[in-house]
């Protein structure tokens, strides 16, 4: 019948899409096996630092700090969340 040929051509379609599905799972396991994360990796070396080493500041650069540190605090303010924290400023008071 028309109608058992239209079905049978139908399932027969549904199973050919899922076969090419399988396939290129498989390939595409396949191609990802074969690819290695190392594979692009350089050889060992020990680390070169392109940046000078970082010096120490000197009292003039601590002051500078400080005092950028208490307009902070002073001027601009902030504002404490925690309760824990509150608790440690207000007992220091």
């Amino acid at each position: 019948s028309v109608l058992g040929h239209f079905e049978g051509s139908s399932c027969q379609h549904q199973s050919n899409h899922e076969i090419k599905r399988q396939s290129k799972r498989k390939r595409n396991a396949a191609q990802a096996a074969e690819r290695s994360f190392l594979v692009d990796q350089l050889d060992w070396a020990p680390p070169a630092y392109s940046d000078p080493p970082i010096e120490p500041i000197d009292a003039d650069g601590v002051t500078a700090i400080h005092n950028a540190s208490m307009r902070v605090l002073e001027d601009i303010g902030i504002l404490f969340l925690n309760d824990a924290a509150l608790d440690v400023f207000t007992k220091q008071e």
